[in-house]
């Protein structure tokens, strides 16, 4: 079974340049230790009439992807993508349809227009658990506070992308998809540049496929993907 899930990619302008916040998942959990960009599964509660209330915009079927996303975004960092601020204090321990209400509640209301649609990944098929993963992106404050939800995130780091894929694999352990969007994203000098080239896409399905190479690592090669180049990976990097 292919779960479905969706993955925001926080930007912010710096004086340095881009910047894409990025977590690591505590150890206890599925992808433990890893570093990633906010997200999960989607759950019943994020084609509900609650999430459309709180997501505005021209969402139409693409509602459940954007609410996931934000709403996963903000379980995990406290950052909330609200036309008005929250106070964290008051809504990071709530999770689900109850996080959903108080938001509601609070009147506050979520620009889905705002949110990119950058790609959508699936797991290749010899992978035992497999996502159908949609990639959003959205801008930021620069300032804006974070607080990991400790159940789910042990560290948070704001990053240039090229100096990410620049770090130590060993220190920095990420996968595949995150490698090639953060590749994707050097390409960019704004999180302006970065919505505008979503704006203008037509999103195909991206499925890997995975062989083996001479020496036994795992090659995973992207088959065309508009924005995405053929690349290889040595094991480990697919779990």
């Amino acid at each position: 079974m292919i779960r479905r899930a969706s993955t925001l990619l926080p930007l912010r302008d710096t004086r340095d340049g881009l910047e894409v916040l990025m977590i690591r998942r505590s150890a206890e959990l599925f992808g433990g230790g890893w570093w990633v960009f906010p997200g999960g599964s989607l759950e019943a509660v994020d084609s509900s009439a609650l999430a459309a209330k709180l997501i505005k915009g021209s969402c139409g079927a693409d509602l459940p992807w954007i609410s996931a996303a934000v709403r996963e975004t903000a379980e995990e960092v406290n950052l909330f993508l609200t036309d008005l601020p929250v106070d964290p204090s008051r809504f990071g321990s709530l999770s689900g349809a109850a996080l959903y209400t108080e938001l509601v509640r609070e009147g506050v209301t979520i620009d889905g227009s705002a949110i990119g649609y950058l790609s959508n990944w699936v797991t290749p098929e010899k992978v035992k658990k497999r996502f159908d993963t949609r990639f959003l992106v959205a801008a930021v404050e620069p300032d804006v506070e974070l607080t990991p939800n400790v159940g789910e995130v042990d560290a948070v780091n704001w990053v240039a992308p090229d100096e990410m894929l620049s770090r130590s694999r060993d220190e920095y352990p990420i996968i595949f998809p995150t490698i090639k969007h953060l590749e994707l994203l050097t390409k960019f000098e704004s999180a302006e540049d970065v919505l505008a080239y979503a704006a203008g896409l037509e999103v195909v399905a991206v499925q890997p496929t995975m062989s083996k190479g001479p020496n036994g690592e795992v090659v995973l090669t992207v088959p065309g993907a508009p924005g995405f180049e053929d690349s290889a990976v040595t094991e480990g990097a697919v779990e």
